[in-house]
Order: C-alpha cells, then sequence, then structure tokens
C-alpha cells in the first residue's frame, strides 16, 4: 500500500497485517513503538526512524543515509 510519512513527508510503499508492519513504523499513542513518535505523527518511514536519535539511543546506528 503507498502510505505518506509523517515526518519526511515522503511517499512509500509499505504493508500492514495484525500482527506486524513493513517498510514503516505505526507511532500513534498506545502503540508500542509510540515512544520514538512525534505530536501529531501516525506513521513515519524506516528511514526517518531509524535515524532518530531516540531510536538510534535504543537500537544503534544503522548508517542510514538521511538527513539528521
Amino acid at each position: 500500500m503507498l502510505l505518506h510519512c509523517d515526518r519526511c513527508k515522503k511517499k512509500f510503499e509499505g504493508d500492514e497485517t495484525e500482527f506486524m508492519t513493513a517498510g514503516f513504523y505505526n507511532v500513534s499513542p498506545g502503540s508500542s513503538w509510540a515512544k520514538f513518535g512525534r505530536p501529531y505523527e501516525t506513521v513515519v518511514c524506516d528511514e526517518c526512524m531509524q535515524c532518530s536519535p531516540e531510536y538510534i539511543a535504543v537500537y544503534g546506528d544503522m548508517s542510514c543515509k538521511c538527513f539528521r
């Protein structure tokens, strides 16, 4: 499905099932990834999430090629 990243505003392909997402993180309140979201975000693409300082502090640097 075509999605829109609330952080970088890019469109990207992602997938979602009852149990997981692929290509993005659901950061809506109450989700398991909510602590990494910013106000008014619900969908954050993999690239933006893996480049965020909060994510890197927990999971390490994924050597991303995005803006910081």
